[in-house]
């Protein structure tokens, strides 16, 4: 990941927070943004340091509002 695309997580991150979401979520939510192609949740949960099963978790509460 280059600098721009961390800086867009760090800026998603600080929106997020203002609406009320959380960090894990909003990381996640930017990231597959960003990203044209898949990710697993192996590489979620080591880009952002949370466990696996907190990131996959978190996957299943967003895949119903349509972010995956």
């Amino acid at each position: 990941m280059d600098q721009i695309d961390r800086e867009f997580i760090n800026f998603y991150q600080r929106v997020g927070k203002a609406y009320g979401m959380d960090s894990l979520t909003s990381t996640i939510v930017a990231r597959l943004f960003i990203e044209p192609g898949e990710v697993s949740i192996k590489e979620l949960a080591e880009e952002t340091g949370y466990s696996l099963a907190s990131v996959s978790n978190k996957v299943r509460q967003l895949e119903p509002s349509g972010f995956m």
